[in-house]
């Protein structure tokens, strides 16, 4: 078992070598990096706030009326 130790140690050590004689050269190599695509910046409507937080409970609401229409009313914790 000793011998495969030593083995795979005197072959790691000569990958390693071989690569870190390569190393100096990649300095050199050129790296082609991809575009980046163009991206707009998204703005925001210009709405009062008061506007808006109406607009976005009234769409909570409605949701909240979908699930119950298809779930069924579920019993409220004073009805039980």
């Amino acid at each position: 078992m000793q011998k495969d130790l030593r083995h795979l140690a005197g072959t790691t050590f000569v990958r390693g070598f071989i690569k870190g004689l390569g190393a100096p050269s990649l300095l050199n190599a050129v790296h082609v990096m991809p575009e980046i695509p163009a991206l707009e910046p998204v703005k925001a409507p210009s709405a009062p706030v008061h506007v808006v937080l109406a607009t976005n409970w009234y769409q909570v609401g409605k949701d909240i009326d979908c699930v119950i229409e298809r779930h069924g009313k579920a019993p409220s914790t004073s009805e039980k």
